[in-house]
């Protein structure tokens, strides 16, 4: 059902910001690691050390240290939650890619946690102990805020993907076609039960006199299967293991008021 020739038929999403447009538009999304590349994770692991020698019993590192070294460990934890970071991550999910593109300032969960983290330090009047090579050239490229950008990825081979915790994505995406079945279903027998009532079956009649037609009643099947992302797809997310070029690639910016606006 959501699987047509070993390629996903629904499209998957991808939240970001347009500091990564370059390297998206040149080399495809996940060609190149800019993570990796600008060395990021070592940066974070650097800042969280000083902070741990300068911030030392200080409120603000009391309550938010927890937090940083989930993602200078790169864990996932008990709870299934997921703190690792460097793959690009898909999710079916339209409202999901999007919040993270609006909620990580640099379009980047990792980078983001590293500003906040480099802001507290600076912010402590300790920016002349946190010199390094790697983080005044990453500042360079920093010099303004992004925007928030999504991309939305067309016609994916399931063989270029894999689940968040690197396993093969079958099982997860029978538990998704599972979820939108469900759903279908219904859809199926409240639209019988519509048309058994307008060939005026009386137990039908009752039925809707009960339970009045709405708009849900007249989605289609893009419909539904936005529908079904929004209940059940949000954390159902992907790991890209093989580069999508540009030509199966939509990009969008995300204005104030969470408008898309198509640019590629």
């Amino acid at each position: 059902m959501l699987v047509s020739n070993e390629t996903l038929v629904i499209p998957l999403y991808h939240g970001t910001s347009t500091f990564f447009i370059d390297s998206i538009s040149k080399s495809g999304l996940g060609g190149r690691n800019i993570i990796k590349e600008l060395n990021v994770l070592k940066i974070l692991r650097y800042l969280f050390e000083k902070a741990d020698q300068l911030l030392a019993n200080t409120e603000i590192w009391n309550n938010n240290r927890n937090r940083f070294e989930l993602f200078a460990s790169q864990k996932i934890t008990s709870g299934g939650f997921n703190f690792r970071h460097g793959n690009v991550y898909l999710s079916p999910s339209l409202d999901t890619a999007k919040r993270y593109a609006q909620n990580n300032r640099f379009g980047s969960e990792l980078i983001s946690e590293l500003f906040d983290l480099y802001d507290i330090l600076n912010n402590g009047g300790f920016r002349s102990d946190i010199q390094d090579k790697n983080l005044t050239a990453l500042l360079k490229y920093f010099t303004s805020i992004p925007s928030p950008m999504l991309v939305q990825i067309n016609n994916v081979p399931i063989s270029s993907l894999r689940t968040e915790k690197g396993e093969t994505i079958y099982h997860q995406l029978s538990q998704m076609e599972g979820q939108f079945s469900t759903i279908l279903g219904n859809f199926i027998e409240r639209q019988a039960t519509i048309r058994k009532a307008k060939k005026k079956d009386i137990k039908a009649l009752i039925e809707i006199i009960q339970n009045p037609i709405t708009e849900d009643d007249l989605k289609s099947e893009k419909d539904l299967l936005n529908e079904c992302a929004k209940i059940f797809w949000q954390q159902m997310n992907f790991i890209l293991i093989v580069p999508i070029e540009k030509f199966n690639l939509k990009i969008f910016t995300i204005d104030v008021n969470g408008e898309l606006i198509q640019i590629s």
